[in-house]
């Protein structure tokens, strides 16, 4: 009986002791003992939205490039915590959708852009994070930032496809609401005083840019977003480089370009600086004041180089005082 009860307390001890090892492993990661005046303290460390292994192979499924799945763990989010909307705009190669964010005490109003994943490459998917991680570098009132970049998986294809959340702007892009301020069903009056204000907050903001040495070489109405407070964010960001040597970018591949908005340095030699982006300023004032007029009208993409060239620049618009 004696050996028989010595054995019973074995075994109990030993299942003890395992359930202790199990709960060890299970918390080992979230609990870190530390040292304070001699004293053991165990403080609870949070984790991360996403643990760093399973961040890695979530972003390994995609076959992006190592330098932009290092820059990008620290902005993955949960997919359960974002939940998608009504489709706000689609264009070729994908969507932008209203989603609402679950954060930790609140819930945020977000936009969020999708990929049709099963037409684009997988150069142009590298492309559309490499937006998103040169915006997490961003914090300024006149400058979109980066929320986070989360995968869904698409169900007809079986692979996962990467979406970019921002935040929610309510009153869409800057050129379309200056074209239906004009133009809509209900046309609104925009006095001069907002204008310069919408001219003020993009210089503001592609000033911060310049600093951080970016250049945009997209930067139009059509790129710039109104918020519920009527305050203007540069956004779009796919064709923005950062210069690291030297004060110039210039472009390798010959790509699609918005020429109406583009330097006549840039149209020539394909060399874009920051005094290029000031030169596209110009010209996304001039739709400004307009209130979303096409700039050069009557010129083709085509003629815009020798129209230049010829010595011929945007008119002044009609009700723009020489003042401003």
């Amino acid at each position: 009986m004696a050996v028989a009860g010595a054995v019973s307390i074995a075994v109990l001890m030993a299942v003890y002791v395992a359930k202790l090892r199990r709960k060890e492993t299970r918390f080992g990661e979230a609990f870190e003992p530390m040292m304070e005046s001699g004293e053991l303290v165990v403080r609870y460390r949070a984790r991360r939205t996403y643990s760093r292994r399973t961040t890695e192979a979530t972003l390994n499924s995609l076959g992006i490039s190592d330098e932009l799945k290092q820059k990008l763990q620290d902005v993955m989010v949960d997919r359960h915590k974002l939940t998608l909307g009504k489709t706000l705009g689609e264009g070729e190669f994908g969507s932008v959708m209203e989603g609402l964010l679950t954060q930790e005490e609140s819930v945020l109003k977000v936009a969020v852009k999708t990929m049709k994943i099963a037409i684009c490459t997988r150069s142009e998917m590298e492309d559309f994070l490499r937006e998103a991680a040169c915006m997490k570098e961003f914090d300024h009132a006149n400058v979109m930032r980066l929320l986070g970049v989360c995968l869904q998986t698409v169900e007809s294809e079986g692979y996962p496809s990467p979406v970019v959340i921002l935040p929610y702007m309510k009153h869409g892009d800057l050129h379309s609401y200056l074209l239906y301020s004009r133009l809509g069903d209900c046309p609104v009056y925009l006095p001069s005083q907002m204008l310069v204000k919408f001219m003020t907050d993009i210089a503001r903001g592609m000033e911060y840019l310049s600093n951080k040495n970016f250049i945009h070489r997209d930067l139009a109405a059509r790129n710039c977003m109104l918020n519920e407070n009527m305050n203007v964010c540069v956004a779009d960001f796919g064709l923005s480089k950062k210069i690291y040597n030297g004060d110039y970018y210039r472009q390798g591949r010959i790509s699609k370009m918005p020429v109406k908005w583009i330097a006549i340095e840039s149209l020539a030699d394909r060399v874009y600086t920051t005094k290029s982006d000031v030169w596209s300023f110009g010209v996304t004032m001039w739709e400004i004041a307009t209130r979303g007029q096409t700039p050069y009208p009557g010129v083709e993409n085509s003629e815009i180089y020798d129209y230049l060239r010829q010595g011929n620049r945007l008119k002044q618009p009609p009700d723009c005082l020489d003042s401003m």
